[in-house]
């Protein structure tokens, strides 16, 4: 995965930013929906019910940037 992909939204649970604050949310909507890479990786995120550290990826999604835990997201046609 890399700037410019197009991916796919596999469940609606991600992160977006408001300001200078970071929230973790639920956002059903967002399942399905195709975005594009914008940055990756912003951070590592740990959750006790998952192995070791995740790296979350920065996309567009319905007109909002959003950040997404790389294993959320389907790549569904690669940038050159």
């Amino acid at each position: 995965m890399k700037v410019g992909d197009l991916v796919r939204v596999i469940n609606g649970t991600g992160y977006f930013e408001e300001g200078d604050y970071k929230y973790s949310c639920m956002w059903p909507e967002s399942a399905g929906q195709v975005g594009i890479v914008v940055e990756l990786p912003t951070r590592k995120v740990f959750n006790h019910d998952s192995i070791g550290n995740q790296e979350t990826v920065k996309i567009l999604v319905a007109g909002e940037f959003a950040e997404f835990k790389r294993l959320a997201l389907e790549v569904i046609n690669e940038s050159r």
